[in-house]
């Protein structure tokens, strides 16, 4: 359909044209919105993993023998000496 006899408008060109002026800024807004929230989702995911390997490391510290210290005491520190390592076991030891 064109606007007047002779014109050479394209109303409904115009009329489209005129719709998605309107239409663009909301679209803009909802897109702004979604790519925010996205974001969000994005963040929070990378936060949990995080935490999810926090919590494995703590995990692996939950054996009260990792934290058991060792001593060494000798009553005849001249006669005996000893050395405590890893794979020491906790408890007293006696030498005769």
């Amino acid at each position: 359909m064109k606007l007047g006899a002779g014109s050479g408008t394209n109303t409904k060109s115009l009329a489209e044209s005129l719709v998605d002026a309107e239409r663009q800024p909301r679209a803009d807004a909802i897109n702004a919105r979604m790519s925010k929230a996205q974001n969000r989702v994005s963040g929070l995911s990378a936060v949990m993993l995080s935490l999810d390997t926090i919590k494995k490391s703590f995990q692996s510290l939950d054996d009260p023998s990792d934290w058991a210290a060792l001593n060494i005491q000798s009553s005849q520190s001249a006669a005996v000496t000893a050395t405590a390592t890893g794979a020491a076991a906790a408890g007293s030891h006696t030498v005769e």
